[in-house]
Order: structure tokens, then C-alpha cells, then sequence
């Protein structure tokens, strides 16, 4: 499949997954929640992956993934449907917002002020589907999962039988 991406990158794809985006206020500030969606009526926003190498990590945090995010829900249904019925899509007049350093600073409106545009590491973080992540879309495993030892009352401790 290929997609004419607004930045004018053609970009060869060998799989689009649907995303729901929100950002929460939480502690002052907002947090960004991302992952694949579960329900295509939730859908804001389009992951690519390449069809260069989706099992290949280099690829995908070299830019090989791309998200387009903050998009209307019919805009995420007819990319999906073009590219199941014709196997390419031309996003190439989507209005664009202006880049940012950090992904938190684009605005999330559910389309209303442009989409994003984001490649590489960060556009594949959303996904548990990407092999080859540890901890994307799971609970991260205890740092230590050990027994304590028989002798863990005098750890840290001298001998003092001299």
C-alpha cells in the first residue's frame, strides 16, 4: 500500500492501524494517552508502518513509523477505506499544524486546528502491536522478583564474632 503524506513523502506501507488519542489533565498538566483503538468509532488518528521492515527496529525508530494524528473520525475511516479497497491514499492537501519540539505541544481537537505529523520512535510508542518494545501496551515487570535471602536480617551487618 502506499500513502502520499502531506509533508509530499511517499511512504510504502505494509500495515495502517487505527488510533485513539486523548490528553488528560491530571497534576497540572496534560497527559497524553495514546494506543491502538479498540472501537474504529474512537479512532483520532493513523499509525504507518513501513513496509521497509515492521519486525525491524532500526526502521522503526529511524522513521520507518509515522502517525498522523489529531484527525476528525471520518477522516481516519476514509484513510483506512482507500487503502482497503485501492491500496493507496493521497493526504497530500491535509493541513499540517506547525511542527513541535515535543508531541504534547500540538494542539488536540479532534481535527479542528490541522493534524500532526510525527515519524520514527515516538509515532510507533503508542502501539502494542510493534514487536520488539518491551513494556508498549503492558505493565512493566517488577525490577525485582527474588526471594529475600535466609540471611536478609544480617545484611548489611558485621560479624561480630572476633
Amino acid at each position: 500500500m502506499r500513502v502520499l503524506m502531506p509533508n509530499g513523502n511517499l511512504l510504502s506501507i505494509k500495515k495502517a492501524i487505527a488510533v485513539a488519542e486523548m490528553r488528560v489533565a491530571f497534576n497540572g498538566r496534560d497527559i497524553r494517552l495514546c494506543e491502538k483503538a479498540s472501537d474504529i468509532s474512537a479512532a483520532n488518528a493513523i499509525v504507518f508502518l513501513s513496509e521497509a521492515g515492521v519486525q525491524d527496529i532500526c526502521d522503526v525508530t529511524m522513521g520507518g513509523t509515522a502517525l498522523l494524528g489529531n484527525l476528525k473520525n471520518d477522516l481516519v475511516r476514509g484513510v483506512l477505506a482507500s487503502l482497503v479497497r485501492q491500496g493507496y491514499v493521497d493526504l497530500s492537501d491535509l493541513k499540517l499544524q506547525k511542527t513541535q519540539p515535543l508531541v504534547s505541544q500540538y494542539k488536540f481537537d479532534n481535527g479542528t486546528s490541522g493534524a500532526y505529523l510525527i515519524f520514527g520512535y515516538e509515532a510507533s510508542a503508542c502501539l502494542a502491536a510493534v514487536p520488539g518494545y518491551p513494556f508498549m501496551g503492558m505493565a512493566a515487570p517488577a525490577v525485582n522478583n527474588a526471594e529475600d535471602s535466609e540471611d536478609a536480617e544480617d545484611a548489611g551487618e558485621e560479624d561480630d564474632d572476633e
